[in-house]
């Protein structure tokens, strides 16, 4: 018999040994999901409203260009690029390919739609689309095995 002083474990007790090191193990692999998401979705959010940011002065700069000429048309494209260049996305300059980002068209006030096309004389809106094909993901890569990630302003 035990002195009333000693301890002794109850045999359930013995067999918990360890236990805290498995549940440590598992909230670590959480945890790091949860870093992942926060972390690279924040990031990747963040550099999507650079994007937007960039595409938006672009779409505003090419417009004001747009007089009802060919001439004007030329300039609204090359006031969407320069404008979205001063812009950064990702700590770089946005660079915009003319033909496949910038969409010259008429905006059809009543719709609410943009349909790309139409002679210099009907062409009243730009279109601009900004975007990063390989942003890389910091957490995602331990968690999930993913290098990079494609974003759309």
């Amino acid at each position: 018999m035990a002195s009333p002083g000693s301890r002794t474990r109850h045999p359930l007790l013995r067999r918990r040994r360890g236990a805290v090191a498995i549940v440590v193990a598992l909230l670590l692999l959480v945890f790091v999901g949860m870093a992942a998401l926060v972390v690279d979705l924040g990031y990747l959010t963040t550099t999507r409203a650079q994007l937007q940011a960039a595409a938006d002065a672009g779409a505003h700069a090419g417009a004001m260009q747009l007089d009802g000429t060919e001439e004007g048309l030329a300039a609204a494209v090359e006031a969407a690029v320069a404008i979205a260049a001063i812009n950064a996305a990702d700590g770089e300059a946005v660079d915009l390919r003319p033909t496949d980002d910038i969409a010259l068209g008429v905006w059809d006030e009543d719709a609410a739609t943009f349909t790309a096309g139409g002679t210099a004389l009907a062409i009243d809106a730009v279109q601009v689309d900004a975007r990063r094909a390989d942003l890389p993901a910091w957490f995602a890569r331990l968690a999930f095995g993913r290098e990079s990630q494609g974003v759309r302003g």
